[in-house]
């Protein structure tokens, strides 16, 4: 079967496979192929256009989502929980942590 430029054949009512040779199909089987044809492309569209929104949506999202997060950071270091302690408050609690742990050392050694 050569190609041909002479669509002329083709119409509403004939199969593509009837008009190019294939007359061994029956009716039935020309309706189950063109079915499965035509579910096969609307498969691909809907993949494809669900890909494309998702592209999208994606680069939307992602966009401000990466906006957003140095501000966040700004903010959750502007405010977060600050401790002020004093020199003499630091020294005291180093020294209680030095008895501390050589009493915990005396200890150990009388074992």
């Amino acid at each position: 079967m050569a190609f041909t430029n002479d669509f002329s054949s083709l119409n509403a009512k004939a199969s593509c496979l009837v008009s190019a040779g294939f007359s061994l199909f029956s009716n039935v089987t020309l309706m189950l192929i063109c079915l499965d044809l035509w579910l096969k492309l609307s498969v691909t569209y809907v993949i494809t256009l669900n890909t494309i929104i998702g592209s999208i949506l994606f680069m939307l999202f992602g966009g401000v989502g990466m906006a957003t997060l140095p501000v966040s950071l700004i903010f959750a270091f502007k405010n977060r929980p600050k401790c002020v302690i004093t020199r003499v408050m630091a020294l005291q609690e180093a020294t209680d942590l030095a008895k501390r742990s050589n009493e915990l050392k005396t200890a150990t050694l009388g074992l």
